[in-house]
């Protein structure tokens, strides 16, 4: 039964559960300051600390709007001291937060005899006069809608302490990319449903990307490795800019330059290391390359401290906390993207072969995953990529292992290598785009970039990719790189003749004392 409050027009449907009425909208600031019930409920330490934020917003707010109408041309005296924004409509947002937060707030666990309260309850708590006018305000209906399906669907692994950060960091997780099917398919596929449209998008770009792969194989390793280079750049880029999108609010300083700054840093590193150790002898032959190839590492290290001092001369008070998140989110970038890709140069330098069979193990397991999950696919695989099914995951790993032995019969003794390719392409390599689908359910977004319609960014094709030339890095120099004489060779040349003729003298003695050097003369 409903029941009249202090103040005029005052109505509280209650009593529920037997706690105290709500008080009036117009002293929800002193209501909350005062002296809390003992035991303090729920809903009133809740309410207390929303009418208390609302309170101080309110009062931010209407300085600012102060101190812009007295910078405003011809503004007179005391003008702005409500702002253009009218208290009705402040009053409304006020009320929309409050509403929000307590349906968004856990219920507290349920005493022995009681039943757990639910979100209609916990609104019938904080009932005001006018809610009916209210709730047709545009202001107030979508943050009502947004935090009832927040709480109930709100992602796996999502605590409190995400939410938190989230307000910490400001700004809201960028939206999902918009359709950017080329208009052509679109009109060509406009009778089909959506899920054979998005079968025929799908298709018809990843048999052109096979085609520019098989295009670049043919140009040649420098292409490979120029290919290499622009994708860990995108790759980079996507990944900066969902940083970027997300607490762009905060107008940080000299973030974006440094990010590439690093990038630049990194790339000088692994590159130059890579050139002095394969082309050790022609570097030697010029006088300036011989020169940055000796003090390569001191000069990165160089590179690297300017920018890690620009960084702290950068810093902004009330800020830091923020600024140092971005410097580890770009410094986590370039160990996930670019010391990946330069693994993927490494291998080329092994072998075309090493380049070729785990990318196309990786791509022949993309495509095999979701035909065989699109046909049969019934059993959900993981929460972080609900489409994913085990009908798919068990369908692309045998058709991936059958691809490569296929691929290398004639290859003996590569068809060993080559299960072991495959077989860690179809069951470790997806772990890959699993990792990729919970960074993207963490911000809210689809996919990393809208660059390729119907599977979105680079990124989301590399995803797998970069895990997977880490692998064969490793199985190369666990199971396949031995000494390279050619190495020793280049290493022996750069050496003093004093030196150089120690190490004859030291191995002279060890070949007569192993009896090969006395039968090589007798020879």
């Amino acid at each position: 039964m409903a029941r009249v409050g202090a103040h005029p027009g005052y109505t509280w449907a209650g009593p529920v559960l037997g706690e105290a009425p709500p008080p009036h909208p117009s002293r929800a600031a002193d209501w909350a300051a005062a002296r809390p019930p003992s035991p303090a409920p729920w809903w009133w330490r809740g309410f207390a600390a929303a009418a208390a934020a609302g309170a101080e917003r309110r009062r931010a707010r209407r300085r600012h709007e102060r101190a812009a109408a007295a910078a405003r041309p011809g503004a007179r005296r005391g003008a702005g001291a409500r702002g253009e924004v009218g208290c009705s409509q402040a009053g409304i947002r006020s009320l929309s937060r409050v509403v929000t937060l307590i349906i968004s707030a856990p219920a507290p666990p349920p005493q022995r005899g009681t039943r757990r309260i639910s979100s209609q309850e916990k609104l019938l708590l904080i009932i005001f006069p006018g809610l009916r006018e209210v709730e047709r305000h545009p202001d107030f209906l979508p943050s009502l809608k947004g935090a009832e399906s927040e709480s109930e669907n709100k992602l796996d692994g999502e605590t409190a302490s995400d939410s938190e950060s989230k307000s910490e960091f400001g700004g809201s997780p960028p939206v999902p990319t918009s359709d950017d099917t080329p208009e052509v398919l679109n009109r060509a596929l406009s009778n089909l449903s959506s899920r054979w449209k998005n079968w025929w998008v799908r298709g018809i770009l990843t048999l052109a990307m096979i085609t520019f792969f098989f295009i670049i194989i043919y140009l040649g390793p420098m292409v490979l490795m120029t290919i290499v280079m622009c994708v860990q750049i995108k790759c980079f880029h996507e990944i900066i800019t969902i940083g970027y999108n997300v607490y762009h609010s905060y107008d940080l300083p000299w973030f974006r330059t440094l990010s590439w700054y690093f990038l630049l840093c990194v790339n000088y590193f692994f590159y130059g290391e890579t050139v002095t150790d394969y082309f050790f002898t022609l570097v030697q032959r010029e006088e300036p390359l011989r020169i940055l190839s000796k003090y390569h590492r001191f000069i990165s290290f160089a590179l690297y401290l300017t920018g890690f001092c620009m960084f702290v001369l950068s810093l902004v008070k009330k800020h830091y906390r923020l600024q140092f998140y971005m410097f580890g989110w770009t410094h986590v970038t370039l160990l996930i993207v670019v010391t990946q890709s330069h693994l993927i140069i490494h291998n080329l330098f092994e072998g075309m072969i090493w380049f070729i069979v785990p990318i196309s193990c990786v791509i022949c397991n993309d495509i095999m995953a979701y035909m065989f999950g699109f046909f049969f696919g019934r059993t959900p695989l993981i929460k972080l990529s609900p489409k994913k099914t085990w009908e798919g995951f068990i369908g692309g790993f045998f058709a991936t292992v059958l691809f490569g032995l296929l691929k290398t019969v004639r290859m003996y003794p590569f068809q060993i290598h080559s299960i072991a390719l495959s077989t860690f392409a179809s069951l470790i390599g997806p772990f890959g785009g699993f990792f990729a689908s919970g960074f993207k359910r963490a911000f809210k977004i689809k996919d990393f970039a809208n660059t390729i319609p119907g599977h979105g960014g680079i990124m989301d094709r590399f995803d797998c990719q970069y895990l997977m030339a880490t692998f064969v890095n490793v199985y190369i120099a666990s199971f396949i790189r031995g000494p390279n004489p050619s190495k020793l060779i280049q290493q022996f040349l750069t050496l003093r003749p004093d030196q150089q003729l120690h190490i004859f003298n030291t191995l002279k003695a060890h070949l007569v004392d192993k009896g090969m050097l006395g039968r090589l003369e007798d020879a």
